[in-house]
Parts: structure tokens; C-alpha cells; sequence
């Protein structure tokens, strides 16, 4: 206070300036006790939700699209999904998405499959028969984002992957970071492989529709009328959308009246009609391949780690996946990748 100052600029007596320079101290000592108060209360105060969503890399839930009876690739590529929260840094839950067993389904299969389910909890049953042609697939990827919204929609972005691609989740997290260290948001985007660069693709004009009725990717015009699609992720490697992205699909039932042959192409479609409502969404192609032949030649299966492009790789087996995986744990650049094709 005033007072204690002039008392001690006054003070004659060295008593009184012992007396002065001690209560002096105590007002430091209450006043950094006071500072501690509030850095401590700071501490403790609940973060708000826009301050809890805002770390660069959303939490994700993966489905990892797999057959019933794929039980040895599970289990060889298990490992990449139990580490995905260490990579990512995160949190990711990665489930295996099955469908409903066919009728004429060996029992032993069941038993099997109950079995894993106990010892690993990463099993996520679906309503849905399994399948590709006629749009069985796409009605598999409705029941994955039905299945997360009930269960799983604390986590904020939504990705559909198949049991045989790689995905390198630390480096999907360095992009994200890097998008937002240039003010670009995570928050409001498709992501997935659109289009390989490397191969000549471009993400300018959707795949045109193939309405021969003999071909795997026949598409009727009751299912789309266009003669292009929209553009799409590729449907091996994958795709990522925000939870209010896939909520929309649902409640508005644009994935249920949109139910087309391709999967791949119907969630293009699906994501280009909130465009056309109005939403403002960001197509972010990651580096990646779907692995098939016409763009092998593209695809680099030597040299270190650090020379491997891709961020997911489609296409691969199982025993290649859990390979680049444990090298990518090590995060040392000069290991070589070449072992990791000797199959592929």
C-alpha cells in the first residue's frame, strides 16, 4: 500500500525498516500465492467444446471393411490399428466391419468369429449382407456410418478403409497439421484418393457411367441419370468425412435415396448433393493408390522409408501391410521397404 511504502521511505530506525522490508515481502508472497490461485483455477476450468474440437488432427473412427472369413488377415494386420492412436496422436478406434451371415454359412464360422470377437473387441457387426455387385456394398457403407453415428459419434471424423490397404496414420496426421498451419480447416472436407498424380489422374471431371450391364461397374439410370458422376474417392483406399457431414447424409436420407451399383461413386454422389444445398465442403486428395495394375508402373516397392510417397495403399497383403507398418514404428527413414513387396 502507500501507506507501508512512505512508511519505509521515511523510516529512520533500523527497526522499522526491518519491520517495513517484512511486511513488504509478505505482500510479494500473497500477491505470487494470489497469481497461483487464478493459474490453478485456469487449469481446472473445463475446457469449452470449440476449444476441445480445435486440435489439428480430429479423433477418427475407422470401419475397416472386411469379410467374415478374412479372420487370418485380421490378425495379421491387427497391429496397425492397436498402434493408431499412438500414430495419429489422437484417438482412433479402428473396427472390423462385417455383415450378417448368409444362410448357407458354415456354423464353425460363427463360432470362430464370436471367439475373436471376445478376445480382441474390434468386431462391429453389421445389418447388411455381404457382397459388391448391385449395390449391396454401398448399403454396407450406409450401415457403417448408421452404426457410428449410434455408437461412435464422439469421434469426430468418419473413414471407410479396406482390410487390405495400408494406411499411414502419422503421416495423414502431418497433413492435416501442415493444412492447418496454413489456415486450411479439417473440419469441412472430403478426403481420400481422388485422383493419382503420378499416374496422369486429375480430380477435374467425375468417371464417366458405364451403363453396359455386363460390366462389375454397371450403373441403371434409375440408380443415377447423370453421364458423369461426381467426383469421388476411390473405394479400396478409402475416405474420411466430418461427423456433421455423415449425420446429414442420414437424417436427410441422401445415402438411402441414393443407393447406387458403385460404392465408391455413390458416396461422391452423396457428398456433391450437400454441395448443392449449400454446404461448403474442401475434396483433399491423399497421396496414395489403389494398387491395381494400370498403375503399377507408378507405384515404388524399393529404396527407404522415406522415399515411400504414399499415405494409404490399396491392395496389398496382408503380410505387406503389417510389414511397412512395424517399419513406419521404428520412424527411421533408411529402412528399406524392399522386403516389404516380396509378395505383393
Amino acid at each position: 500500500s502507500s501507506y507501508h511504502r512512505s512508511s519505509c521511505l521515511s523510516g529512520k530506525k533500523k527497526s522499522r525498516f526491518i519491520l517495513c522490508a517484512q511486511m513488504t515481502m509478505s505482500l510479494v508472497r500473497c500477491s505470487v500465492a494470489f497469481l497461483l490461485i487464478q493459474v490453478s483455477a485456469a487449469l481446472r476450468t473445463p475446457l469449452s467444446d470449440d476449444y476441445a474440437q480445435s486440435s489439428v488432427c480430429p479423433s477418427l473412427f475407422a470401419a475397416v471393411f472386411s469379410a467374415r472369413d478374412n479372420i487370418e488377415r485380421r490378425g495379421l494386420i491387427r497391429q496397425m490399428w492397436l498402434d493408431a492412436s499412438e500414430q495419429y496422436g489422437e484417438p482412433v478406434v479402428g473396427k472390423f466391419a462385417l455383415c450378417q451371415a448368409p444362410e448357407d454359412e458354415d456354423p464353425s464360422l460363427q463360432k470362430a468369429l464370436d471367439k475373436e470377437a471376445s478376445s480382441f473387441k474390434d468386431l462391429l457387426f453389421l445389418n447388411c449382407e455381404e457382397g459388391y455387385l448391385n449395390g449391396i456394398l454401398t448399403k454396407k457403407v450406409l450401415a457403417a456410418m448408421h452404426a457410428y453415428l449410434m455408437h461412435y459419434s464422439d469421434y469426430e471424423m468418419f473413414m471407410k478403409i479396406d482390410d487390405d490397404a495400408f494406411i499411414s496414420l502419422r503421416r495423414l496426421c502431418d497433413l492435416m497439421t501442415y493444412r492447418k498451419s496454413v489456415g486450411k480447416s479439417n473440419d469441412a472436407v472430403y478426403m481420400g484418393v481422388f485422383a493419382e498424380i503420378a499416374a496422369g489422374e486429375q480430380m477435374k471431371n467425375g468417371n464417366p457411367v458405364i451403363r453396359d450391364p455386363s460390366s462389375p461397374w454397371y450403373e441403371p439410370e434409375s440408380n443415377y441419370e447423370g453421364e458423369r458422376f461426381p467426383v469421388s474417392a476411390k473405394g479400396g483406399p478409402g475416405y474420411m468425412l466430418p461427423r456433421r457431414l455423415v449425420r446429414q447424409i442420414a437424417v436427410k436420407h441422401i445415402g438411402r435415396d441414393n443407393v447406387l451399383n458403385n460404392e465408391d461413386k455413390a458416396v461422391g454422389v452423396w457428398v456433391d448433393k450437400l454441395l448443392q444445398e449449400g454446404e461448403t465442403i474442401e475434396y483433399v486428395n491423399l497421396k496414395g493408390t489403389d494398387g491395381y495394375e494400370e498403375h503399377k508402373a507408378f507405384i515404388p516397392t524399393t529404396g527407404k522409408w522415406s522415399s515411400y510417397p504414399f499415405i494409404v495403399h490399396h491392395h496389398l497383403p496382408a503380410e505387406s501391410i503389417a510389414c511397412l507398418h512395424e517399419i513406419e514404428m521404428k520412424q527411421d527413414g533408411s529402412e528399406e521397404i524392399d522386403a516389404c513387396f516380396d509378395d505383393a
